[in-house]
């Protein structure tokens, strides 16, 4: 792949790896990749694993402990697990049977043992013609990709008949990671490979047209010359992956638009924290990794790590404490941990490289403190990613002054509220009442507000990390009293419409529950730190 972090491209010949092939299907281990005829096949990234396994001692019974050894690391597994993911390889074989030149069961069951593979499988070197080096530069992916597979999935289908997709979410939530890994199932699809641009520090459209032709490792052009350089791109098939698109939006959806207008074989994937609204565009919101839900009962550790939020949570933690294996006295307090982190995979991991100072329970408690939540992070990385104050202080200022101003109004409600609520609090003399509902929508575009369905009304609600950031910036602003006193307002307007009685003693955060489903704790005085 090409980079925007590389300034020339020398040719090179990438070393041979050692492939698998049976039939016209081929495996190609060190980049995790399963392709029939060149083309790739979306697989889950277990399956892939046990396949490789199997692969490797063809014609061999292979156990089942070895298998679950491979395929989940880090983690205890009942034989089930196992049973489902070579179910799933079984299909993805048979749904190309057709084609690969293969008759009979290639996998199969050894009862009570194991299994082996049964096909003839030639090992070769993969074989590469001389072409750009076009990874230089692209962010490699340390850890495994968790919880990811039908996202992967579905963006590399849609990217076949829409040739345009803009992935969204929340900042943190794995939009950079889905899109690298859909670029590389995409290596073989696209015979000039991927073009790769970080464009998460550009901020004018010279920007992105000198990552572009940085990227392409072109001379530098001027604006009159930028149609020039997408000629020389992609004039071919090619997928051009522009990462990190928020405060450039405008001009990468004019680029896009280029692009795709012009040369029918190219294919646009691009990550923003709210949509492009460029033509052509087909949007995939990444929603976070599920957690488990609250238990009236303690949830075991068996059932815990069926969540995604969960597995990964214990990957990370297990990459700075290798003997740790999750227990049932753990479970409750890592699910809670999941779920007030929102299931946002980079919170997650930022969380988990405290666990080997502070222990599960220390962890959890520093949840309660929001200055050391905004504090959990990383110290190296990219800049926005080194801490949730700057994950979301980065979405934070590309808002507009009046944007800012009710994000961190917004930042009172403790879980869902109802749109007028919202639009109350928010408007005053600088604001009105109507244009604060078209603010609360432009924040639900940007990933900063969640709306949901709850039974027959619409509510929104800012995830937890959100609303820590909003309450901190409320406070730095001095705008908590009178949030509240316009709130407090709001109820006691009301409070009766809402269909709940709220006798004048009852406590007000009761009473916002029972009108409207949100709690305002920050009605109290906010938490010292």
């Amino acid at each position: 792949m090409i980079s925007s972090k590389s300034h020339v491209s020398e040719p090179m010949i990438t070393e041979p790896q050692a492939l698998f092939r049976f039939g016209s299907l081929t495996v190609a281990p060190s980049r995790r990749v399963l392709s029939c005829d060149g083309r790739p096949v979306i697989i889950g990234s277990r399956a892939l694993e046990i396949l490789i396994v199997l692969l490797e001692r063809a014609g061999e019974l292979v156990d089942k402990r070895t298998l679950m050894k491979r395929g989940w690391p880090s983690t205890v597994v009942e034989e089930s697990n196992l049973r489902t993911q070579i179910a799933a390889l079984r299909r993805v074989i048979d749904s190309v049977s057709q084609d690969i030149g293969v008759t009979g069961e290639l996998i199969a069951t050894v009862p009570g043992r194991g299994y082996r593979f049964c096909g003839s499988v030639a090992i070769v070197p993969e074989s590469r013609p001389i072409r750009f080096n076009q990874r230089a530069g692209i962010p490699r992916r340390l850890n495994r990709v968790i919880g990811r597979d039908d996202a992967i999935r579905d963006i590399s289908e849609r990217l076949h008949t829409c040739r345009f997709v803009t992935v969204t979410g929340h900042g943190g939530v794995g939009k950079s990671t889905v899109a690298l890994e859909v670029a590389e199932y995409a290596e073989h699809t696209y015979c000039e490979g991927t073009l790769y641009l970080d464009l998460s520090s550009a901020s004018t459209p010279e920007d992105v047209s000198t990552s572009l032709t940085q990227a392409a490792g072109l001379a530098s052009t001027t604006g009159d010359q930028l149609s020039g350089t997408i000629a020389a791109i992609c004039s071919q098939e090619v997928l051009v992956v522009l990462d990190g698109c928020d405060h450039v939006a405008h001009s990468v959806a004019l680029l896009a638009e280029a692009i795709l207008q012009t040369y029918p074989k190219a294919r646009v994937l691009a990550t923003s924290r709210e949509t492009l609204r460029a033509q052509g565009e087909h949007v995939c919101r990444l929603l976070p990794l599920t957690a488990p839900p609250i238990h009236v009962e303690p949830i075991s550790a068996r059932n815990a790590s069926r969540y995604p939020a969960v597995e990964l949570f214990v990957e990370r933690l297990t990459s700075n404490m290798h003997d740790y294996a999750l227990t049932d006295d753990d479970a409750p307090m890592v699910s809670t941990i999941c779920r007030r982190l929102d299931g946002i995979p980079l919170a997650l991991e930022f969380a988990a490289g405290r666990v080997d100072v502070f222990g599960i329970p220390g962890t959890l408690a520093l949840l309660d403190d929001r200055c050391t939540l905004m504090s959990l992070g990383r110290p190296h990385g990219l800049e926005r990613h080194r801490t949730l104050d700057a994950l979301l202080g980065w979405s934070y200022d590309a808002l507009t002054h009046q944007e800012q101003l009710a994000l961190r109004r917004l930042g009172i409600f403790d879980a869902p509220f109802l749109l007028n609520a919202a639009s109350f609090v928010i408007a005053d003399a600088s604001i009105a009442a109507d244009d604060a509902y078209l603010i609360v929508a432009a924040l639900v575009e940007k990933s900063l507000v969640t709306a949901e369905i709850m039974g027959p009304k619409l509510t929104y609600r800012l995830l937890d990390v959100t609303r820590a950031y909003a309450r901190a910036r409320l406070v730095e602003t001095s705008e908590l009293d009178s949030t509240k006193a316009r709130l407090e307002v709001w109820l006691s307007r009301h409070g009766q419409e809402q269909g709940a009685a709220v006798p004048a003693q009852e406590d007000t955060r009761c009473a916002m529950r029972r009108c409207t489903g949100a709690g305002v704790s920050a009605l109290q005085s906010p938490p010292a730190g």
